[in-house]
């Protein structure tokens, strides 16, 4: 949910900054003794950890609070170096304000220029370009993905059971065709930037864009609880309403999606050397992918396979309805495909 990542934002923030802080204390420290006995206590400890805790409250309520306005069409290295640039400045004017509550304007100027505020300072600024960092990196490649990257969770193949959506444009080639491939490209743009909010609020993550698709897959808890996976593309399909006008206006065209799904076992790996990522592979993604190409044939806009269905306990305000059980390319025997409508 929209929450739970904000949580994780701030969580993440106030273990980084807690860690900075107690950083700076053991640089500036270790080692120092006066009148024979080291500065260093708990209580200094305890008083930079909290100090650490503040920053990442408000850092994090900041980041996670701007994320679907800032993070919407922004490059990756603008947002690293303007990120890090507004977060330095603010730690000068901390600073600055810190010293001046006990010393005179003259000498919190003169602090500021000095060998070590500038030394301070350069530190705050790798910190801050540091954390930055991995929120991008994070953003890039999901959250839970990322952190599987780190520690190398998929290294070895393991077995999953996943929910897989493939979400596709209808009349893609004939779109393309009408307004030109930059254009078209734009729509795209536009279309896929809009799935940010669904995806954190039903816990979904992005497995890949290809074209004018995306692979949408959730763990099977995460997508089954509240009716995630169903929800999700609902709540998207409204947001391109929401935006319908605008759509309109600027390429004449409105933009509609349809969706096939599955639920199955799947095999999970880490592949490539020079560019890797994690891969899915088995047989669950071929079933989705061949039901989201039965859409046209149906002239339905989401459908799914039985093994969903079976575990919709509650419909919460969806009706379903049998279509056909069919034999789709590549498998041996019948799928019963059904659609899923929104009242």
């Amino acid at each position: 949910m929209k929450g739970k990542h904000h949580y994780r934002e701030i969580i993440f923030s106030i273990l980084f900054w807690v860690f900075v802080t107690n950083y700076f204390l053991l640089l500036r420290y270790i080692g120092v003794k006066d009148e024979g006995e080291i500065i260093l206590s708990w209580n200094i400890f305890i008083d930079s950890t909290v100090g650490g805790v503040l920053f990442g409250v408000v850092f994090g309520f900041f980041e996670s609070s701007n994320f679907l306005k800032i993070h919407i069409r922004k490059s990756f290295g603008f947002l690293v170096l303007i990120k890090t640039i507004m977060y330095t400045f603010f730690f000068l004017l901390l600073t600055f304000s810190i010293v001046l509550i006990d010393e005179s304007l003259e000498t919190a100027i003169d602090f500021i220029y000095s060998e070590d505020n500038l030394v301070l300072q350069l530190h705050l600024a790798f910190f801050s370009l540091l954390f930055h960092f991995i929120r991008q990196m994070s953003k890039k490649f999901g959250p839970d993905v990322f952190l599987e990257y780190i520690t190398g969770k998929y290294f070895h193949p393991i077995e999953e059971e996943r929910i897989f959506m493939f979400l596709d444009l209808k009349s893609s080639t004939t779109i393309a065709e009408n307004i030109g491939h930059i254009a078209y490209s734009k729509l795209i743009q536009d279309c896929f930037a809009l799935l940010t909010e669904p995806l954190i609020k039903h816990q979904a993550q992005v497995y890949q864009y290809v074209g004018d698709e995306i692979v949408i897959t959730w763990k099977t808890k995460d997508g089954l609880t509240n009716l995630n996976c169903v929800k999700f593309f609902f709540a998207f399909i409204q947001k391109l309403k929401d935006k319908k006008e605008y759509f309109i206006k600027s390429n004449g065209v409105f933009p509609e999606f349809k969706a096939g799904m599955d639920m199955g076992l799947v095999t999970v790996a880490e592949v490539g050397e020079i560019k890797s990522e994690i891969a899915y592979h088995g047989d669950t993604l071929n079933t989705a992918s061949r039901i989201q190409g039965l859409c046209n044939d149906f002239k339905e806009q989401f459908l799914t396979s039985e093994s969903i269905i079976n575990c919709l306990d509650n419909k919460n305000g969806y009706k379903t309805q049998f279509i056909d059980n069919l034999y789709l390319k590549g498998k041996e025997n019948k799928v019963k495909v059904f659609n899923i409508i929104s009242h």
